[in-house]
């Protein structure tokens, strides 16, 4: 054999491990929950550490928001874009405490996470498995930490507007219908004492929700959730999740739908309205999230905001890119994390002139 066939030959099989370990990786996180490591030596990553990562993340740009204004309180939620995070613990091949306190730092009052079962537990990862069963992060993190993350950062002074309200959005992927119960565990231990206490619509009061928690059940995988939620009356240990969810997505009172469904919708014509200062002639509460393929970009903004009305866009901060800048650039301009839709139309007529 010549010299070269050798080294296609050693490379293959380098290759082959690699892909192997990568598999192992994913199957073992699944499973157990993470790898032992000893302390500065990440073995998924080669070389990349959950710090390194979340330095990666961070903007040199400085925050320019505050507590939205009393004088901008008056709207149904309807008509505020916010500024969110989609899996917002992700910081690239990593989840961590230090990703979620970076967003809301940044002031993020929408925390979007997925949500799995791993040994019987509610974990925070993410996953592209249709069978929930292989994460595409070298870790998951308790749930119980991540929300404890964004309670302790998102109403302290670390954030520049601890008194916005504070949306939680769980995406739920499991087939373990448990899982419910141990997030109503995780919602009555963290955030009972923050959240708001009634339901939400897209027609609740700004002003109603400030300084609250409204937490977010996605419901498209189980349309029917409360019925894996619901508790025995003689059971004092089970926390029924639908007795805390302010508010349900992939519903007509919040829908979900992908970049790319949104972009294939017929345009609407966006306007404010005439009565008011600050409303519009949107008419749904909506949401729009990244494609269901891995490493979609963040979206072009003018289009979901002003062409279809969208109002929550979260978008992936592990993702630096000029989409990213733009949605901070959006909201620095606006000095706020809520920004009225009438004021979106302005802001880009301006720019585009």
């Amino acid at each position: 054999m010549k010299y070269y066939q050798w080294i296609f030959l050693i490379l293959a099989i380098i290759l082959m491990l690699y892909v192997h370990f990568q598999i192992e990786t994913k199957r073992r996180v699944s499973l157990y929950g993470g790898w032992d490591t000893k302390e500065g030596f990440a073995i998924p990553g080669f070389g990349n550490t959950q710090e390194g990562e979340v330095k990666k993340m961070k903007s040199n740009e400085p925050v320019k928001m505050a507590n939205l204004s009393k004088d901008f309180t008056n709207e149904p939620l309807k008509e505020y874009i916010i500024k969110g995070a989609y899996n917002c613990a992700v910081s690239g091949n990593y989840v961590n405490s230090d990703a979620i306190r970076y967003v809301l730092e940044r002031g993020c009052r929408f925390l979007d996470f997925e949500v799995l079962y791993i040994d019987s537990k509610p974990m925070v990862s993410y996953t592209l498995d249709k069978e929930y069963e292989m994460i595409e992060t070298d870790n998951s993190l308790l749930l119980d930490d991540a929300l404890s993350a964004a309670i302790s950062t998102g109403f302290s002074q670390n954030s520049p507007n601890p008194n916005d309200p504070l949306f939680i959005h769980l995406r739920v992927k499991s087939k373990d219908k448990s899982i419910y119960k141990d997030i109503g565990k995780s919602v009555d231990f963290v955030l009972k004492d923050y959240l708001y206490k009634e339901q939400v619509t897209g027609e609740t009061k700004m002003n109603d929700v400030m300084r609250k928690v409204v937490l977010l059940l996605d419901t498209r995988i189980d349309t029917n959730y409360k019925e894996f939620s619901r508790c025995e009356v003689s059971d004092h240990t089970c926390y029924d999740v639908s007795d805390y969810v302010n508010i349900t997505s992939g519903t007509s009172t919040l829908s979900i739908k992908q970049y790319s469904e949104v972009l294939n919708e017929q345009s609407i014509d966006l306007s404010q309205g005439d009565n008011c200062d600050y409303c519009t002639n949107v008419n749904k509460y909506r949401m729009a999230v990244p494609d269901t393929v891995q490493g979609t970009s963040n979206p072009e903004l003018k289009e979901l905001f002003i062409d279809h009305g969208i109002q929550i866009v979260p978008l992936q901060f592990y993702q630096t890119d000029k989409y990213l800048e733009q949605y901070e650039e959006f909201f620095n301009e606006h000095k706020s994390a809520f920004v009225p839709l009438s004021h979106a139309i302005s802001y880009y007529t301006k720019t585009v002139m």
